[in-house]
């Protein structure tokens, strides 16, 4: 008798251990998910401290309004003109861009590609001056220093679609016009050479245009230029992410509307780029090698262009061989034309 009282105290013992063992290893499971938790948030709380520190120091860009504001139909023509301008983005590092000096005449169409990096995107930076503090050397545009502009009236009046377009919280009249500077009229009017005529000015767009697709959103930008007419368009990487249609709509108003703009286009379809007038290449922010596609494909057969083309499928090369030469009889066809037009308007 007395050993099956013992026994049953035992077993009481035990299951009053195994119990407090549970809860004690629960406990223990919870305190160590707690510190694990701990440990991954304090990196990032640093991290978030150390943005703030970053976006205190932010250099503070140059004057929003000129002193000195330049002609009202600026820029005219279209001139650009990098003079010596070199790039730094980390302090006392190796520059991005090296000494480049460049030349792209009114109404060129310019195609820029690269061979290895991401430095071509930097001209866009240098264009709309969003490195001040780290940009050295000269741009000119129709003969007047960007740096003698303000912020408003330099970007103002450079049009550019690009590579993730957004669009503002608002109305699709908003988006298109947020100064309100044009009738309902001409924004309808281009609205259908985008055709997106379905579209209506009070449409409702939702933060970064994210109820419409990529497509929309690239040809509402494009809808933009084309109702301020601007004399400078940049493309970056427009055809990514396009469906067929929209990339024959955007051809289409490209060849139409901004035939007599300068128009440059970053990209890495090189195909896309083939009836340029100029391809400028670059490799590690250098510049390597300017000139029209029929001087870098045909008579220079060794140059590096030819051989960022040399990597596609044969039959693709072949076509863009074609189009560079056809492209290239026509250009002589439209200039002798043009040369003898104003030889008899000299005589």
């Amino acid at each position: 008798m007395q050993n099956v009282q013992q026994l049953e105290n035992m077993k009481k013992t035990f299951n009053e251990s195994v119990g407090f063992a549970l809860s004690q290893s629960l406990i223990l499971f919870s305190i160590l998910q707690n510190s694990v938790k701990q440990i991954i948030e304090v990196p990032c709380h640093l991290k978030s401290m150390s943005r703030i520190f970053q976006y205190v120091d932010v250099p503070k860009e140059g004057p929003v309004e000129s002193s000195n504001p330049p002609p009202a139909n600026w820029p005219s023509s279209g001139q650009i003109r990098w003079e010596n301008i070199s790039i730094n983005y980390i302090k006392n590092g190796l520059p991005v861009f090296k000494n480049i000096d460049l030349m792209i005449e009114p109404c060129w169409k310019v195609g820029v590609v690269e061979r290895a990096g991401t430095e071509k995107s930097s001209l866009i930076s240098t264009l709309f001056r969003l490195v001040d503090n780290d940009l050295h050397g000269d741009i000119i545009i129709d003969g007047l220093d960007t740096k003698s502009v303000g912020l408003q009236d330099l970007r103002s009046n450079i049009s550019i679609i690009p590579k993730d377009p957004y669009l503002f919280t608002g109305t699709l009249r908003y988006n298109l016009d947020p100064f309100q500077e044009y009738t309902d009229k001409a924004m309808w009017g281009v609205l259908g050479e985008v055709e997106l005529n379905d579209m209506t000015l009070d449409q409702w767009i939702s933060d970064g245009g994210t109820n419409f697709s990529s497509s929309e959103r690239k040809l509402i930008c494009f809808a933009r230029a084309l109702l301020r007419s601007n004399r400078i368009l940049v493309l970056d990487h427009i055809t990514n992410d396009l469906d067929l249609n929209t990339k024959v709509i955007i051809q289409r108003v490209i060849q139409s509307y901004f035939k007599y703009c300068t128009i440059i286009t970053i990209t890495d379809h090189l195909d896309s780029i083939i009836n340029s007038d100029i391809i400028l290449v670059m490799d590690n922010g250098c510049l390597v090698e300017f000139g029209s596609p029929y001087e870098l494909l045909i008579i220079k057969t060794k140059s590096i262009f030819g051989q960022m083309i040399n990597k596609y499928d044969k039959v693709v090369i072949e076509k863009i061989f074609q189009e560079v030469i056809k492209y290239h009889h026509q250009q002589r066809r439209y200039n002798l034309r043009k040369n003898n037009l104003s030889r008899l308007n000299n005589v």
